[in-house]
């Protein structure tokens, strides 16, 4: 058995954490060739961290962004599970930060605010959230 074989027969069963799988691609007389996906899952997971920590969207906003045609386009299926499993997020700081944006750069009022944060056509934060960063402005 050759060298390039016998990496071929151990990247075969490999698999990283997350998710991520090695998969060799070979063909006769070519180099090994090793690329690397990730789940939908995981990578569903990874978009909607994006979207709540750098963004600041609602969960809501967050899970119709991930299935949108329009935005990621993943399963209603990824989209939820990343959803319930993202860990570490303030949903009041992310309509706090959005209301924020609205009252400096827009110039909006105190209720054009509210109703653009639980609008869904807008963030589709919950009135909860949306009374908060109305309070805390």
């Amino acid at each position: 058995m050759s060298f390039k074989k016998s990496i071929l027969i151990f990247a075969t069963s490999l698999t990283l954490g997350l998710g991520v799988t090695i998969t060799p691609l070979v063909t006769e007389n070519s180099p090994v060739v090793i690329q690397v996906s990730a789940s939908s899952k995981s990578a569903a997971l990874h978009s909607a961290y994006f979207y709540a920590r750098s963004q600041h969207m609602s969960k809501r906003g967050v899970y119709h962004q991930l299935i949108s045609k329009y935005g990621d386009g993943f399963s209603k299926r990824s989209a939820s599970y990343a959803v319930r499993h993202l860990h570490g997020i303030s949903w009041n700081r992310n309509a706090l930060k959005s209301a924020r944006f609205y009252r400096h750069s827009e110039h909006m009022s105190n209720r054009a605010i509210y109703h653009q944060l639980i609008s869904s056509y807008g963030d589709m934060f919950t009135k909860s959230q949306a009374r908060y960063a109305v309070r805390h402005l």
